[in-house]
């Protein structure tokens, strides 16, 4: 949990704060999922958590505009990775 800032390297990759990527490895291994909501700020997910996220997500009708405004907007940002 919290803020840090964090930067993006010339080939594109993000470099995680180290005491955020200590905790994520630690707890929940290498595996995330990346994305963000206005492409400016980077959300990280460990994998896990990510699934739990999206399975809660499930629960809420299809119907819902808001449902699908997040959706559109955490697929188009984002990917799975690895931290390395």
């Amino acid at each position: 949990m919290g803020h840090s800032p964090a930067k993006i390297d010339e080939k594109g990759r993000l470099k995680v704060p180290a005491n955020f990527r200590k905790i994520i490895e630690e707890r929940y291994g290498s595996e995330c999922f990346i994305t963000s909501m206005d492409g400016e700020r980077a959300l990280v997910y460990p994998l896990a958590v990510w699934f739990e996220f999206q399975a809660r997500l499930a629960k809420v009708p299809s119907a819902s505009q808001a449902k699908a405004k997040l959706l559109e907007r955490v697929n188009y940002f984002g990917q799975v990775s690895s931290i390395d």
